[in-house]
């Protein structure tokens, strides 16, 4: 049986074939002149500051109270141990002083509260601004169209995020919560929660809080024709009669991918592979304001992750 070693690589290798392929082809359309995701018109989203706000303390809210609840619904021997060493005798070090092991109840808690919020805001625009499905990214019968683009900007930006990190991890070892929990305790339960967590509700989240809202709203900053008004508290579609403007500035894209890398500093480096790959996640949501094509990708890029870890567990060797 190969070890883990070489089946990582070779999964690896040929996802950096399929992505020089990828880049290969859309070079070739850009000589003939064909734009490989064309811009796409489209009005200022309606939804103001006051609705980003209203997401992000929801976010908070929301988590600090699932993970509440699950602190008190877990009762985790080994955490108590971890967390308190002079019960095993044995003076404290620093080693010893680590954020206790997620379990299966934290990660479905999460996953709910990511969730929740998703539904809240949702919820929150349609009431107060009234937006058309196309403001909220999607289009219609043109979902299989998103999911294949999505594969194609997975394969973009995917491949290179991860030569990134691999490179970084050389002098930044690699930190995350799901991995360090999954290595220090293999659980079917624990494989499944962060399925959930990490490859459905966190692309989920993510991208409708920084792509959508953060990055929709920017640009609707970046215009001058927008009132001050508008932007705090945005505006009901049925009212706007502005005409659709493909006169979209690229700083948008910079500012909340740099935002959104900067919450994964604690990732190690993981933050600066993120950057890149939620730039180009962002300059898929200038050209399109579609939303379904950037979730695609980021499910993608975390279940390519989790497969490699899950991997990892199994052959029992590290990379």
């Amino acid at each position: 049986m190969l070890p883990f070693a070489t089946i990582a690589q070779l999964g690896l290798g040929g996802l950096m074939l399929a992505c020089l392929a990828t880049w290969w082809q859309l070079l070739r359309q850009q000589k003939q002149h064909q734009s490989p995701i064309p811009m796409e018109p489209r009005p200022a989203v309606p939804w103001g500051l006051c609705h980003l706000l209203a997401a992000l303390f929801l976010l908070f809210l929301l988590e600090t109270g699932a993970a509440s609840l699950a602190r008190h619904g877990t009762e985790n021997s080994n955490r108590t141990v971890r967390n308190d060493p002079a019960a095993a005798g044995e003076p404290q070090t620093q080693q010893e002083v680590l954020p206790p092991a997620l379990t299966p109840l934290d990660l479905w808690a999460t996953a709910g509260a990511r969730l929740a919020m998703l539904a809240a805001a949702v919820l929150l625009i349609v009431v107060t601004v009234r937006p058309s499905i196309a403001d909220l990214g999607v289009r219609r019968g043109a979902l299989l169209t998103d999911f294949r683009l999505g594969c194609r900007v997975f394969l973009m930006f995917g491949p290179p995020a991860y030569a990134i990190q691999m490179l970084l991890t050389v002098w930044v070892p690699q930190s995350h919560p799901i991995i360090e929990s999954l290595r220090a305790a293999p659980d079917t339960h624990l494989m499944i929660a962060s399925v959930t967590s990490a490859v459905i509700a966190a692309p989920l989240q993510e991208e409708f809080l920084w792509r959508l809202l953060f990055q929709g709203w920017l640009e609707k900053l970046d215009q001058p024709a927008s009132e001050p008004t508008e932007l705090l508290i945005g505006r009901s579609r049925k009212a706007d009669s502005a005409a659709p403007d493909q006169a979209v500035a690229l700083w948008p894209i910079l500012v909340s991918s740099a935002l959104f890398a900067l919450l994964h500093l604690n990732h190690g480096p993981a933050a600066a592979a993120l950057l890149f790959f939620a730039t180009g996640l962002g300059w898929v949501y200038h050209r399109t304001h579609r939303i379904l094509p950037c979730v695609t990708a980021h499910l993608l890029l975390n279940a390519c992750s989790l497969t490699l870890l899950f991997l990892e567990l199994e052959f029992g060797s590290k990379l």
